[in-house]
């Protein structure tokens, strides 16, 4: 197929500048090979700048045959051609190389490059080399060098600028235009301006009017329909404009009318050319800045459309993180940012495997197709081990990553474009876009979909993570779950045998089955004191448990402060006096009665007031109180004057284990668990907790209580 399409475009080619040569040569030539009108220059050029050098043979052959059979000898035609083609490679060569050459036109650059650098210089050479083999040969006397050559360059120099336009722009894709309103309007204005040129055209130069000298300006009532032309729509406007005036001037000039008609024809056209110079150059050079400015506020429209596409992706994705969600939002931004019918699909690597899975597809409407997709088979094989930067295929059918051709073949899937999703250098998948047309994805689109995949990996990133930290903090509930109830179990296990060994040691000390002496009394002290101890520790251990399992029972009823209180200091006050420590009351409330688990509110008091009366000096005092913080909650507190707590170590009072410096050092054993308990139940109550302590002077604990049931953050759960 590829083969037969090159030939077929040499054929047309070779047939097109044999045609147009022989129409050219039959104008008013200065001498049989020479004349001002040769459309084979702008139709070479155009057709080596739109498919390519390897065109060239058409051109040498078209070229030859034009000249042999107007009666050149073969070595001059076989010279004209090689001019001719060279001619055409090197016009092709300079636009391409130095004005990075665009066919349709649209920058001031191509313009420009076209009408004062490729025209004038690549004519040149077919000018020189075809006029000099004229002249070695014998054909023109050296007289008539330089108007045959002047003739020649002129005459290629507007097939240049008068057909290439024509042809480069009716075969190439407009990236911008001015909008005309309703598609009517568009083709009524069309045929406005076209009437508009064939009727001045035809008024100026079909013999309408008799001109002498002083008519002369008429002449340029041409330039507002070109104009008009070119600014409405652009190039292709300005050039086709251009080749209807051209030709209509052509015909009327050499029929003897119009403003340029002179005694001869050479001299008639010399002048119409100079003028369909300034009228050619002219409109296209506007055209061409017209164009140029639509390009630039149709770049800016569409960058502010990303732009704004980007940071509503960003906003998106930051707003959840539910996977799901971040690829459905990232895979409409595609479509919004790609809105040509693009099929797109994400996949990520599955850790486990190491293996790519797709995950989510858009704009997919055959069933088998979407089947294909999130099965994998429509992919290529991996983008990861690639260069971790978009990969682009024009073309699947030549790519060996495609796993299965025939499928992409089937849905006409042909433009690719891939982009890996990376976060802090680790692959997280990649997502896949593929057209159904031919699409030269711009550098505009390209970074504005690498920037918005730059977001998604990071959305993506924080969703997995998230939902890693949500999966082990399940599998961490659990195990808490189960150490709460396998702690509950030993306490329940444990609270029997340590009951029975208290009660019995409380049964021998009261001699029920017999006298005890001073010694065993003392021992049965210590083994009650023992059990007892050992039964707070695994109460502490189970409540523990429980408060970090968020399984808690507050039952929570009215409960009076100032009779809590009391209690709370009337059950301490036999082990206060074995110290000489006074114990006082400071509850101060207008209205003493909240809502709350009594027996939880009485173990934080108790705990408070006996590590209180543990540190506290010999014949000190211990204060408990409540008052009124605001109408929302109460403050109550414990106070002691014994060893206080250094600066460095409150702050790690509420830490399991802990215990501080002076407790240690004055033999106080403990788990350092009972001021984590008290921290719990109260924060279940909707309170805090917290310490104030003068090292060697004083100690203060306060918590705060609300008072309303509603402010309450308790965690009621069942055990």
């Amino acid at each position: 197929m590829k083969v037969f399409a090159y030939i077929a475009r040499l054929g047309i080619l070779c047939g097109a500048y044999f045609v147009t040569g022989k129409l050219g040569l039959m104008i008013a030539p200065v001498n049989t090979f020479a004349t001002l009108v040769w459309p084979p220059t702008g139709i070479s050029l155009a057709a080596l700048l739109l498919f390519g050098y390897k065109l060239w043979p058409a051109v040498m052959l078209g070229a030859f045959l034009v000249n042999l059979l107007t009666g050149a000898p073969v070595t001059v035609a076989v010279a004209i051609a090689l001019g001719n083609t060279l001619e055409a490679l090197l016009g092709s060569y300079l636009l391409q190389r130095f004005v990075g050459f665009r066919p349709s036109l649209e920058r001031l650059r191509d313009a420009l490059g076209l009408i004062a650098f490729a025209a004038p210089a690549s004519t040149i050479v077919s000018a020189t080399i075809g006029v000099s083999s004229l002249w070695l040969n014998g054909l023109i006397p050296s007289s008539a060098y330089a108007l045959t050559w002047g003739t020649w360059w002129v005459g290629d120099m507007l097939g240049d600028l008068v057909v290439a336009p024509l042809l480069l722009t009716w075969t190439t894709r407009r990236r911008s235009g001015a909008r005309h309103g309703t598609e009517f309007r568009g083709w009524a204005e069309r045929v406005t301006i076209a009437l508009c040129v064939i009727g001045i055209g035809t008024w100026i130069f079909g013999g309408i009017l008799t001109f002498e000298e002083k008519n002369l300006p008429l002449t340029y009532l041409v330039f507002p329909p070109l104009l008009w032309a070119g600014l409405r729509f652009g190039p292709r406007g300005a050039a086709t404009a251009t080749f209807t005036i051209s030709s209509i001037a052509i015909w009327g000039t050499l029929a003897g009318f119009g403003p340029f008609t002179r005694d001869t024809r050479i001299e008639s056209l010399m002048l119409l050319q100079i003028f369909m110079a300034v009228v050619t150059t002219t409109s296209l050079i506007l055209a061409s800045v017209v164009s140029e400015r639509h390009l630039s506020e149709q770049l800016a429209r569409d960058n502010a459309g990303r732009l704004k596409t980007l940071q509503e992706t960003s906003l998106a994705v930051s707003s959840t993180l539910d996977l799901g969600s971040v690829l459905q939002i990232l895979l409409q931004k595609i479509e919004s940012l790609l809105p040509y019918g693009a099929i797109s699909f994400v996949r990520l690597l599955d850790k486990e495997t190491g293996t790519l899975k797709t995950l989510a597809c858009s704009n997919i409407m055959e069933e088998e197709l979407k089947e294909n997709v999130l099965s994998g088979r429509i992919a290529l094989r991996s983008i990861i081990g690639e260069k971790k930067t978009p990969v682009i295929v024009a073309n699947p059918a030549a790519d060996p990553r495609i796993p299965a051709i025939e499928l992409f073949q089937k849905y006409n899937l042909v433009s690719y474009i891939g982009l890996p999703l990376i976060v802090k250098g680790e692959t997280l998948g990649d997502i896949s876009v593929f057209t159904r047309k031919e699409r030269r994805f711009s550098e505009q689109e390209i970074e504005a979909l690498a920037i918005l995949v730059e977001q998604a990996a990071i959305a993506i990133y924080n969703s997995q993570l998230f939902n890693e930290t949500k999966r082990q903090a399940d599998e961490l509930r659990k195990v808490n779950e189960e150490r709460a109830d396998f702690s509950a179990m030993i306490v329940h296990d444990l609270r029997a045998p340590l009951a029975s060994i208290m009660g019995a040691s409380e049964i021998l000390q009261q001699g029920i089955f017999g006298s005890v002496n001073a010694e065993q009394e003392k021992w049965l002290g210590r083994i009650e004191a023992a059990a007892r101890r050992l039964l707070e520790l695994v109460r502490n251990f189970l409540d523990l448990s429980k408060l970090e399992a968020g399984r808690l029972d507050l039952v929570k009823q009215e409960v009076d402060l100032n009779g809590l209180v009391q209690n709370t200091l009337d059950f301490y006050q036999t082990l206060a006096r074995g110290k000489d420590l006074v114990l006082r009351n400071r509850v101060d409330l207008s209205s003493p009665q909240i809502k709350a688990d009594p027996n939880r509110l009485e173990q934080v008091l108790a705990n408070l007031l006996s590590n209180a009366i543990k540190f506290s000096k010999q014949g000190g005092e211990i204060e408990v109180g409540a008052s009124q913080q605001s109408t929302r909650e109460v403050k109550l507190w414990v106070k002691d004057y014994g060893a206080g707590i250094s600066a460095q170590e409150i702050g790690q009072l509420f830490e399991k284990y802990r215990q501080t410096t002076s407790g240690k050092n004055l033999s106080h054993e403990g788990t350092g668990l009972g001021l984590v308990i008290c921290k719990m139940i109260v924060e279940a109550h909707g309170g805090s907790i917290w310490v104030k302590s003068e090292e060697g002077k004083e100690t203060t604990f306060y918590f705060t209580l609300p008072v309303d049931d509603k402010h309450q953050n308790s965690q009621p759960t069942a055990a």
